[in-house]
């Protein structure tokens, strides 16, 4: 069993780690193919998968074959699509309770993720967890997206607190790198969008379920005291 050092806060990916939003975004990419190619399912599942793991701006210019022009066409129509769309997202099993039992518990929570602001507000609020995370933030907020640090960092700064004393939880391996380049405790989810890319990033802690994720960290808060 690995044994975290006391954890003061944890951090989260948003999409595929608190968020069950694959559906909804798929969705969404295949509306806006739909609109702009004729075609519902223009790319192989590794284009998908890849899109999938990084923030709009980026994900959109790929979308567009590198065409700004398009890609900022394909923002507009993402916008629309996704607001229609992600009515069918949901938090995963145990997300809610868990993270009332951490809050409990003295953790303070937060969000650093490449979603977009206005569409992390309304997922949040849909699933009754915004008034839980004392910070978040977006790939608005940051110049350089995961698997940069600078989302993370921007986080634990926000908290005034050591990166070492805090876990950041995602379910990809942008996530553990850009964990790990923050120096924070590094946790994988493998209930997430790419669980095999994440266990091969090699984070300090996988979980099978948020319930896991919870007493390894009540886990480590027992230990220090």
């Amino acid at each position: 069993m690995t044994t975290l050092p006391p954890i003061e806060a944890v951090l989260f990916d948003w999409d595929g780690t608190l968020m069950n939003t694959k559906d909804a975004l798929l969705q969404t990419y295949r509306d806006v193919s739909a609109q702009l190619y004729g075609d519902i399912d223009p790319w192989d599942p590794d284009e998908m998968n890849e899109v999938l793991q990084l923030r709009a701006r980026e994900a959109f210019l790929i979308v567009a074959g590198g065409d700004e022009e398009r890609a900022a066409r394909v923002a507009e129509l993402f916008g629309d699509a996704y607001a229609v769309n992600q009515e069918s997202a949901e938090a995963f099993p145990g997300v809610a309770d868990g993270l009332r039992r951490l809050a409990a518990l003295g953790v303070r929570l937060g969000v650093a993720t490449s979603k977009a602001r206005s569409r992390f507000e309304a997922d949040a609020e849909r699933a009754g967890v915004r008034d839980l995370l004392e910070v978040a933030v977006t790939g608005d907020d940051v110049q350089q997206a995961k698997p940069a640090p600078e989302p993370v960092t921007a986080a634990v700064d926000a908290l005034g607190l050591e990166a070492s004393r805090c876990a950041y939880v995602g379910d990809g391996p942008n996530d553990v790198l850009a964990s790990r380049a923050a120096g924070t405790v590094t946790i994988g989810v493998e209930y997430g969008f790419h669980p095999d890319e994440m266990r091969a990033a090699g984070p300090d802690l996988t979980v099978t379920d948020f319930a896991a994720l919870v007493d390894a960290v009540a886990r480590s808060r027992s230990v220090a005291a």
